[in-house]
C-alpha cells in the first residue's frame, strides 16, 4: 500500500526538546482491513524529533510515552506530514499499596491504570495506549509513571495489558482483585489508591 510520512518534535513542558521518548503508531488501510494494518514504535532522537511512515489514505494515530510525563494520545485521522511541536505535560502520578484479604500487602505483582473516559480513534481497530503498569515492591507498594488527569480504571493482573507490548514476564496473583474506576483531576499531583482483594471460593 502507499506510504506517507509523518514526523514531528517532542518538547517538554517548559519547551526543551526531549530525546529517547517512546513513540507508538498505528495505521490502517481506508477498507479497515486488520491484517493490512502497521503497528510501529520509535524513540525521539536528539533533537526531540521522530518519524513513521502510515497508509498514505488509511486512519492513523499515535502515543508518545514518556517516563516523566503524561502519555499523549493523538488521533491522526488521515493527516500526513509535519505535525509541529507536542508539547508534553506533568500529568498526575499514581501511588498505593496491594493487600490482600486480611490486610497483608502483596508483593511482585502488576498494577495498571487504563484510560476508561471517551476518545476518539475513529474506526482503527486497536485499544488505547494511555496506561502505566509497576510492579509492587516487597511491602505491596507501587507508584505509576504520569498519566493525564481522567477516568481510568485501576486492576491488578498477572501482566499489564499493552497493544504494543506483549513480552512481560507473569506474575501470578495470590488473590483475586477487582478493577476500579477512579478519576485524576489535578496535575502536578500525586494521588493515592490502595488495592485490596476480595474473598473467594
Amino acid at each position: 500500500y502507499p506510504g506517507k510520512e509523518v514526523r514531528g518534535t517532542i518538547l517538554s513542558h517548559d519547551g526543551q526538546p526531549l530525546m529517547g521518548v517512546d513513540v507508538y503508531g498505528f495505521s490502517a488501510v481506508p477498507n479497515g482491513l486488520v491484517s493490512s494494518s502497521v503497528r510501529d514504535t520509535t524513540v525521539s532522537g536528539a533533537d526531540g524529533t521522530f518519524r513513521f511512515v502510515f497508509h498514505k489514505d488509511g486512519e492513523a494515530a499515535i502515543w508518545v510515552v514518556p517516563k516523566d510525563f503524561a502519555v499523549i494520545e493523538k488521533f491522526l485521522s488521515r493527516q500526513r506530514g509535519d505535525l509541529g511541536q507536542i508539547r508534553l505535560s506533568p500529568g498526575v502520578r499514581l501511588t498505593g499499596q496491594v493487600l490482600d484479604v486480611a490486610g497483608t500487602p502483596v508483593p511482585r505483582v502488576y498494577v495498571s491504570i487504563v484510560f476508561a473516559g471517551k476518545r476518539d480513534l475513529g474506526r482503527l481497530p486497536i485499544e488505547s495506549s494511555t496506561h502505566r503498569s509497576a510492579l509492587t515492591d516487597l511491602q505491596g507498594r507501587f507508584m505509576l509513571d504520569p498519566v493525564p488527569p481522567g477516568r481510568f480504571q485501576v486492576s491488578v493482573d498477572v501482566a499489564p495489558e499493552s497493544p504494543f507490548t506483549r513480552n512481560w514476564k507473569r506474575h501470578p496473583l495470590p488473590a483475586v482483585f477487582l478493577p476500579k474506576r477512579i478519576l485524576l483531576t489535578q496535575e502536578k499531583e500525586t494521588a493515592v489508591e490502595n488495592i485490596q482483594a476480595v474473598p473467594h471460593i
